[in-house]
Protein backbone atom coordinates (compact mmCIF):
# COMPACT_ATOMS: atom_id res chain seq x y z
CA UNK A 1 0.00 0.00 0.00
CA UNK A 2 1.12 3.20 -1.08
CA UNK A 3 -0.09 6.80 -0.06
CA UNK A 4 -0.26 10.21 -2.72
CA UNK A 5 -0.60 13.10 -0.43
CA UNK A 6 -1.98 15.61 -3.05
CA UNK A 7 -2.02 19.71 -2.71
CA UNK A 8 -5.04 20.95 -4.84
CA UNK A 9 -5.37 23.89 -6.21
CA UNK A 10 -7.24 25.95 -9.15
CA UNK A 11 -5.05 25.32 -11.81
CA UNK A 12 -2.75 22.19 -10.90
CA UNK A 13 -2.39 19.26 -8.39
CA UNK A 14 0.84 18.87 -6.51
CA UNK A 15 1.30 15.34 -5.77
CA UNK A 16 4.05 13.51 -3.12
CA UNK A 17 4.56 9.96 -2.48
CA UNK A 18 7.32 7.83 -0.72
CA UNK A 19 7.42 3.70 -1.09
CA UNK A 20 9.27 1.65 1.35
CA UNK A 21 12.92 1.75 -0.28
CA UNK A 22 12.46 5.58 0.08
CA UNK A 23 11.70 6.84 -3.45
CA UNK A 24 10.39 9.62 -3.66
CA UNK A 25 7.69 10.43 -6.21
CA UNK A 26 7.08 14.37 -6.36
CA UNK A 27 5.39 16.10 -9.80
CA UNK A 28 2.91 18.57 -10.82
CA UNK A 29 -0.43 17.84 -12.65
CA UNK A 30 -2.64 20.14 -13.68
CA UNK A 31 -6.42 19.97 -12.13
CA UNK A 32 -8.32 18.44 -15.51
CA UNK A 33 -9.93 15.29 -16.48
CA UNK A 34 -7.33 13.93 -18.48
CA UNK A 35 -4.02 14.30 -16.46
CA UNK A 36 -6.12 13.25 -13.73
CA UNK A 37 -7.55 9.90 -15.02
CA UNK A 38 -4.05 9.48 -15.67
CA UNK A 39 -2.80 9.63 -12.69
CA UNK A 40 -5.44 7.67 -11.12
CA UNK A 41 -5.25 4.66 -13.84
CA UNK A 42 -1.30 4.07 -12.73
CA UNK A 43 -2.17 3.52 -9.20
CA UNK A 44 -1.85 0.01 -7.91
CA UNK A 45 -4.13 -2.28 -5.83
CA UNK A 46 -4.45 -1.10 -2.38
CA UNK A 47 -3.30 2.21 -2.75
CA UNK A 48 -5.05 5.50 -2.28
CA UNK A 49 -4.99 9.16 -2.24
CA UNK A 50 -5.14 11.55 0.43
CA UNK A 51 -5.48 15.37 -1.03
CA UNK A 52 -6.12 18.81 1.41
CA UNK A 53 -9.69 19.60 1.06
CA UNK A 54 -10.09 22.36 -0.87
CA UNK A 55 -13.88 23.21 -1.68
CA UNK A 56 -14.73 22.66 -5.32
CA UNK A 57 -11.64 22.49 -6.34
CA UNK A 58 -11.47 18.83 -4.79
CA UNK A 59 -14.82 17.78 -6.16
CA UNK A 60 -13.30 16.40 -9.81
CA UNK A 61 -10.61 14.38 -7.99
CA UNK A 62 -13.25 13.12 -6.00
CA UNK A 63 -15.87 12.08 -8.59
CA UNK A 64 -12.48 10.49 -10.75
CA UNK A 65 -11.20 8.54 -7.87
CA UNK A 66 -14.60 7.13 -6.80
CA UNK A 67 -14.79 5.84 -11.20
CA UNK A 68 -11.34 4.38 -11.01
CA UNK A 69 -12.57 3.06 -7.37
CA UNK A 70 -9.41 4.53 -5.74
CA UNK A 71 -10.01 5.21 -1.81
CA UNK A 72 -9.78 8.81 -1.11
CA UNK A 73 -9.28 10.28 2.46
CA UNK A 74 -10.01 14.05 2.18
CA UNK A 75 -8.30 15.55 5.25
CA UNK A 76 -8.92 19.22 6.64
CA UNK A 77 -5.99 21.52 6.41
CA UNK A 78 -6.67 23.20 10.05
CA UNK A 79 -5.89 19.13 11.11
CA UNK A 80 -2.93 19.07 8.94
CA UNK A 81 -1.44 22.02 10.02
CA UNK A 82 -2.23 21.84 13.93
CA UNK A 83 -0.88 18.03 13.65
CA UNK A 84 2.95 18.54 12.57
CA UNK A 85 4.00 21.04 15.06
CA UNK A 86 5.76 24.48 14.16
CA UNK A 87 6.93 24.60 10.74
CA UNK A 88 8.70 26.54 8.83
CA UNK A 89 8.50 27.62 4.95
CA UNK A 90 5.62 26.93 2.85
CA UNK A 91 5.30 25.82 -1.03
CA UNK A 92 3.01 23.57 -2.50
CA UNK A 93 5.38 20.85 -3.05
CA UNK A 94 5.87 21.58 1.14
CA UNK A 95 2.36 21.54 1.71
CA UNK A 96 2.05 17.83 -0.20
CA UNK A 97 4.88 16.95 1.83
CA UNK A 98 3.59 17.60 4.71
CA UNK A 99 -0.10 16.30 3.91
CA UNK A 100 1.92 12.79 3.32
CA UNK A 101 3.54 12.83 6.65
CA UNK A 102 -0.09 13.23 8.15
CA UNK A 103 -1.66 10.42 6.09
CA UNK A 104 1.12 7.98 7.18
CA UNK A 105 0.80 9.11 10.72
CA UNK A 106 -2.85 9.32 11.11
CA UNK A 107 -3.97 6.27 8.46
CA UNK A 108 -5.46 4.62 10.98
CA UNK A 109 -7.41 7.71 11.87
CA UNK A 110 -8.18 8.42 7.93
CA UNK A 111 -12.18 8.18 6.72
CA UNK A 112 -12.63 7.36 3.21
CA UNK A 113 -14.88 9.37 1.26
CA UNK A 114 -17.36 8.76 -1.31
CA UNK A 115 -18.91 11.76 -3.70
CA UNK A 116 -22.74 12.89 -3.23
CA UNK A 117 -25.03 11.86 -5.64
CA UNK A 118 -26.73 13.97 -8.30
CA UNK A 119 -29.65 14.97 -5.94
CA UNK A 120 -27.53 15.92 -3.38
CA UNK A 121 -25.13 17.69 -5.35
CA UNK A 122 -27.97 19.90 -6.80
CA UNK A 123 -29.30 19.94 -3.40
CA UNK A 124 -26.50 22.01 -2.27
CA UNK A 125 -26.06 24.41 -4.80
CA UNK A 126 -29.92 25.35 -5.20
CA UNK A 127 -29.94 25.45 -0.98
CA UNK A 128 -26.48 28.10 -1.08
CA UNK A 129 -28.39 29.95 -3.98
CA UNK A 130 -31.18 30.41 -1.82
CA UNK A 131 -29.04 31.24 1.23
CA UNK A 132 -27.62 34.14 -0.95
CA UNK A 133 -31.08 35.55 -2.24
CA UNK A 134 -31.93 35.87 1.06
CA UNK A 135 -28.88 37.41 2.46
CA UNK A 136 -29.51 39.89 -0.56
CA UNK A 137 -32.80 40.48 0.16
CA UNK A 138 -32.15 41.15 4.14
CA UNK A 139 -29.22 43.45 3.14
CA UNK A 140 -31.90 45.46 1.08
CA UNK A 141 -34.42 45.51 3.17
CA UNK A 142 -32.50 46.36 6.02
CA UNK A 143 -30.79 49.15 4.03
CA UNK A 144 -34.51 50.77 3.45
CA UNK A 145 -35.22 50.29 7.00
CA UNK A 146 -32.78 52.37 8.39
CA UNK A 147 -33.23 55.05 5.05
CA UNK A 148 -37.10 55.89 6.36
CA UNK A 149 -35.30 57.96 8.88
CA UNK A 150 -33.98 60.36 6.09
CA UNK A 151 -36.22 63.25 5.31
CA UNK A 152 -35.28 63.17 1.49
CA UNK A 153 -36.53 60.36 -0.66
CA UNK A 154 -36.66 59.58 -4.30
CA UNK A 155 -39.46 58.41 -6.19
CA UNK A 156 -37.06 56.65 -8.76
CA UNK A 157 -35.17 54.81 -5.92
CA UNK A 158 -38.19 53.35 -4.46
CA UNK A 159 -39.54 52.11 -7.46
CA UNK A 160 -36.33 50.46 -8.53
CA UNK A 161 -35.62 48.81 -5.05
CA UNK A 162 -39.52 47.80 -4.78
CA UNK A 163 -38.74 46.12 -8.41
CA UNK A 164 -35.61 44.37 -6.80
CA UNK A 165 -37.34 43.35 -3.60
CA UNK A 166 -39.78 41.49 -5.84
CA UNK A 167 -38.06 40.16 -8.06
CA UNK A 168 -35.52 38.75 -5.71
CA UNK A 169 -38.43 37.11 -3.51
CA UNK A 170 -39.99 35.84 -6.49
CA UNK A 171 -36.71 33.81 -7.30
CA UNK A 172 -36.11 32.31 -3.45
CA UNK A 173 -39.62 31.19 -4.27
CA UNK A 174 -38.39 29.36 -7.62
CA UNK A 175 -35.27 27.83 -5.39
CA UNK A 176 -37.82 26.84 -2.76
CA UNK A 177 -39.68 25.34 -5.96
CA UNK A 178 -36.82 23.20 -6.86
CA UNK A 179 -35.59 22.04 -3.99
CA UNK A 180 -38.84 20.80 -2.89
CA UNK A 181 -39.27 19.00 -6.43
CA UNK A 182 -35.84 17.23 -6.02
CA UNK A 183 -36.93 16.17 -2.33
CA UNK A 184 -39.94 14.86 -4.25
CA UNK A 185 -38.54 12.64 -6.74
CA UNK A 186 -36.00 10.69 -4.21
CA UNK A 187 -37.44 8.32 -2.01
CA UNK A 188 -35.32 8.31 0.81
CA UNK A 189 -35.00 11.63 0.66
CA UNK A 190 -38.68 12.55 1.15
CA UNK A 191 -39.46 10.27 3.52
CA UNK A 192 -36.33 11.79 5.40
CA UNK A 193 -37.58 15.47 5.21
CA UNK A 194 -41.21 14.02 5.50
CA UNK A 195 -39.99 12.70 9.31
CA UNK A 196 -37.86 15.61 10.10
CA UNK A 197 -40.85 17.98 9.58
CA UNK A 198 -42.91 15.24 11.87
CA UNK A 199 -41.67 17.35 14.65
CA UNK A 200 -42.87 19.99 16.05
CA UNK A 201 -41.26 23.15 15.60
CA UNK A 202 -38.79 21.93 12.84
CA UNK A 203 -39.59 23.38 9.96
CA UNK A 204 -38.70 22.91 5.94
CA UNK A 205 -35.71 25.43 5.90
CA UNK A 206 -34.55 23.70 9.02
CA UNK A 207 -34.57 20.17 7.36
CA UNK A 208 -33.26 20.74 4.47
CA UNK A 209 -30.34 22.11 6.47
CA UNK A 210 -30.04 19.05 8.30
CA UNK A 211 -30.58 16.52 5.35
CA UNK A 212 -27.65 18.43 3.46
CA UNK A 213 -25.05 19.21 6.17
CA UNK A 214 -25.48 15.06 6.98
CA UNK A 215 -25.33 13.59 3.93
CA UNK A 216 -28.99 12.65 4.97
CA UNK A 217 -28.14 11.49 7.90
CA UNK A 218 -24.92 9.02 6.59
CA UNK A 219 -22.40 10.68 6.51
CA UNK A 220 -23.19 12.31 10.48
CA UNK A 221 -24.47 9.37 11.89
CA UNK A 222 -25.38 10.20 15.14
CA UNK A 223 -27.23 13.06 17.02
CA UNK A 224 -23.92 13.21 19.54
CA UNK A 225 -21.92 13.89 16.83
CA UNK A 226 -24.55 16.23 15.00
CA UNK A 227 -24.70 18.23 17.95
CA UNK A 228 -20.79 18.80 18.37
CA UNK A 229 -20.85 20.01 14.15
CA UNK A 230 -24.53 22.18 14.93
CA UNK A 231 -22.55 23.65 18.07
CA UNK A 232 -24.72 22.54 20.43
CA UNK A 233 -22.84 20.80 22.90
CA UNK A 234 -20.46 22.93 24.52
CA UNK A 235 -17.05 21.24 25.47
CA UNK A 236 -15.30 21.99 28.66
CA UNK A 237 -12.51 24.61 28.54
CA UNK A 238 -10.68 24.14 31.96
CA UNK A 239 -6.91 23.76 32.87
CA UNK A 240 -5.45 22.63 37.08
CA UNK A 241 -7.34 24.98 39.20
CA UNK A 242 -8.89 27.18 36.56
CA UNK A 243 -12.16 26.89 35.12
CA UNK A 244 -13.54 28.84 32.44
CA UNK A 245 -16.56 28.64 31.04
CA UNK A 246 -17.69 25.86 28.51
CA UNK A 247 -17.72 27.27 24.72
CA UNK A 248 -18.31 25.47 21.33
CA UNK A 249 -15.78 24.67 18.89
CA UNK A 250 -15.55 27.53 16.47
CA UNK A 251 -15.31 25.56 13.56
CA UNK A 252 -19.11 24.82 14.15
CA UNK A 253 -22.04 25.11 11.50
CA UNK A 254 -23.42 28.43 13.24
CA UNK A 255 -25.89 28.68 10.63
CA UNK A 256 -27.28 25.21 11.43
CA UNK A 257 -27.25 26.01 15.61
CA UNK A 258 -29.30 29.40 14.64
CA UNK A 259 -31.75 26.93 12.92
CA UNK A 260 -31.99 24.66 15.89
CA UNK A 261 -32.48 27.64 18.77
CA UNK A 262 -35.29 29.07 16.36
CA UNK A 263 -36.73 25.50 16.17
CA UNK A 264 -36.34 25.32 20.08
CA UNK A 265 -38.08 28.49 20.71
CA UNK A 266 -40.99 27.17 18.63
CA UNK A 267 -40.81 23.62 20.15
CA UNK A 268 -40.93 25.44 23.90
CA UNK A 269 -44.51 27.47 22.79
CA UNK A 270 -46.05 24.31 21.50
CA UNK A 271 -45.02 21.90 23.39
CA UNK A 272 -46.06 21.44 27.09
CA UNK A 273 -43.25 19.11 28.58
CA UNK A 274 -40.72 21.19 26.55
CA UNK A 275 -42.22 24.36 28.16
CA UNK A 276 -42.51 22.62 31.67
CA UNK A 277 -38.66 21.76 30.89
CA UNK A 278 -37.54 25.41 29.64
CA UNK A 279 -39.63 26.87 33.31
CA UNK A 280 -37.94 24.55 35.39
CA UNK A 281 -34.18 25.41 34.37
CA UNK A 282 -34.67 28.90 34.46
CA UNK A 283 -36.62 28.75 37.51
CA UNK A 284 -33.17 26.53 38.81
CA UNK A 285 -31.24 30.04 37.45
CA UNK A 286 -30.09 28.76 33.98
CA UNK A 287 -28.82 31.19 31.69
CA UNK A 288 -31.72 31.33 28.90
CA UNK A 289 -29.49 30.12 26.07
CA UNK A 290 -28.17 27.78 27.89
CA UNK A 291 -31.79 26.27 28.55
CA UNK A 292 -32.08 26.68 24.19
CA UNK A 293 -28.82 25.12 23.54
CA UNK A 294 -29.95 21.89 25.69
CA UNK A 295 -33.53 22.27 24.06
CA UNK A 296 -31.89 22.07 20.75
CA UNK A 297 -29.94 19.43 21.70
CA UNK A 298 -33.06 17.07 22.65
CA UNK A 299 -34.47 18.12 19.56
CA UNK A 300 -31.25 16.13 17.88
CA UNK A 301 -31.92 13.44 19.74
CA UNK A 302 -35.39 13.44 18.41
CA UNK A 303 -34.43 14.05 14.88
CA UNK A 304 -32.04 11.01 14.64
CA UNK A 305 -34.81 8.85 16.71
CA UNK A 306 -37.08 9.12 14.10
CA UNK A 307 -35.03 8.89 11.36
CA UNK A 308 -33.69 5.29 12.93
CA UNK A 309 -37.12 4.23 13.64
CA UNK A 310 -38.76 4.95 10.95
CA UNK A 311 -41.66 6.25 12.14
CA UNK A 312 -42.90 9.93 12.41
CA UNK A 313 -42.92 11.93 15.39
CA UNK A 314 -45.58 11.00 17.83
CA UNK A 315 -46.49 13.29 20.42
CA UNK A 316 -48.60 11.25 22.48
CA UNK A 317 -45.63 8.67 22.94
CA UNK A 318 -44.07 8.40 26.44
CA UNK A 319 -40.98 6.43 26.21
CA UNK A 320 -40.47 4.60 29.10
CA UNK A 321 -37.50 4.94 31.92
CA UNK A 322 -35.13 2.47 31.57
CA UNK A 323 -34.20 3.19 35.24
CA UNK A 324 -37.07 2.48 36.71
CA UNK A 325 -37.17 -1.20 34.40
CA UNK A 326 -34.45 -2.20 35.37
CA UNK A 327 -34.73 -1.70 39.21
Amino acid sequence: MQIYAIDVSKEYLDIFSKSDDEKILQKRIKNSFKSIGKLLSELKDGDFICPEFTAVYTNLLLRLAHLYNVKIALASGFDIKHSLGNRKGKSDQLDAERIWEYALRFKDRLAFNIPDDENMQELKMLFNLRKQLVKALKAMTSAYSMSKINPYSSIAENHIRTQTESFVRLQINKTEHQLFKIIEQSNQLDKNFNLVTSITGIGKVTALELIISTGNFIRINSARKAAAYAGVCPYPNQSGNVAKKSRIHFRANKKLKSLLHMCAKTICIHNKEFKLYRERKMLEGKHFYLVTNNVANKLLRMVYAVIASQKPFDISLITRDQRIENM
